[in-house]
C-alpha cells in the first residue's frame, strides 16, 4: 500500500520514507475507509505501507519513531495545487498561475515551476509523499527547457524569495537550463520511454523537490498517463 499518510507531532515528511524502512511505533492510524486503529504500529518499506498492527516487531537495524500519542491520517491528493507556481498573490511577477494578453503571446510555461519556493518546504513537513506532473508534453518542440533555481537582486544571489516585496519585484530569476527534446511524447507508458532529456528534467525535479514523480501526464488522451506508482492501490492490512 503507497505511503498517503503524515505523522502529526513528530515533524517528519513522509517523502523521508521513501526508499526507506520506517517503522512507526504505537501510534492512532486513521484509515480512509474503516474503523481507527488504536496503538498500532506500522512498517514502511521503499515508500509503501509493507504492514500495520498491533503486534509488530520492529526489525533490526530499522529506524524506529515511537508515536505514543500520536496519529497518522491519510494524505490528500491536491488535483489543482498551485505549488511553485504562485508565491505572494500581491506580486504579479511571483504568480504564473495564469498569463495576461488576448493571444497569450508571453506564455512561458517551461519557466514556471519554482522549486526554491518557500511554500514547499512548508507543505512538504504535511507530509507530501508523491507528485503528479501534468502536461509534460507540451514542452515538446522547445530547444531548451528553463526552470529558475536561484534569484539575483543588487548584485546579491538568492536562494529563497526576500520578505519585502519591493525587493521581490527587482529580482531576476536565475535558470538552470535543460536540453530540450522534439520526440512526441503521447505512446510513452513508463520513463524509460521518455526521450533521455525528458527523463533528466523530471529526476532534477525529484532530486529538487524531495519527492518522487508518481504519475506523468503526457498527452491530451485519458489514457496518456505514466504511472510510476498507483495511489489509489492501498489495500489495508491489519
Amino acid at each position: 500500500m503507497r505511503l498517503f499518510g503524515i505523522l502529526i507531532g513528530c515533524g517528519m515528511a513522509a517523502s523521508a520514507a521513501y526508499g526507506q524502512t520506517i517503522f512507526i511505533h504505537n501510534a492512532d492510524v486513521y484509515p480512509v475507509a474503516g474503523a481507527e486503529m488504536k496503538g498500532v504500529s506500522v512498517l514502511i518499506q521503499d515508500g509503501k505501507i509493507a504492514d500495520i498492527g498491533a503486534k509488530l516487531v520492529a526489525p533490526k537495524g530499522v529506524k524506529t519513531i515511537e508515536a505514543k500519542g500520536l496519529r497518522v491520517y491519510p494524505g490528500i491528493m491536491d488535483s489543482g495545487t498551485e505549488l511553485g507556481l504562485s508565491e505572494v498573490s500581491a506580486v504579479r511577477e511571483s504568480v504564473d498561475t495564469g498569463e495576461l494578453g488576448e493571444f497569450m503571446p508571453q506564455l512561458r510555461a517551461l519557466v514556471a515551476v519554482n522549486p526554491e519556493s518557500e511554500h514547499f518546504g512548508a507543505v512538504r513537513v504535511n507530509g507530501i509523499t508523491g507528485l503528479a506532473l501534468g502536461k509534460l508534453d507540451i514542452l515538446t518542440g522547445l530547444s531548451e527547457v528553463k526552470v529558475a533555481v536561484a534569484y539575483r537582486v543588487g548584485g546579491k544571489e538568492l536562494r529563497e524569495i526576500p520578505a519585502s516585496i519591493r525587493m521581490l519585484e527587482r529580482c531576476e530569476p536565475i535558470y538552470k537550463t535543460f536540453r530540450g527534446w522534439d520526440e512526441s511524447l503521447m505512446a510513452a507508458r513508463s520513463l524509460e520511454d521518455l526521450p533521455h532529456a525528458a527523463r533528466d528534467y523530471v529526476r532534477w525535479l525529484e532530486d529538487a523537490l524531495e519527492v518522487p514523480v508518481d504519475l506523468l501526464g503526457v498527452g491530451p488522451d485519458r489514457d496518456a498517463t505514466i504511472e510510476r506508482t498507483n495511489p489509489f492501490d492501498r489495500p489495508v492490512r491489519r
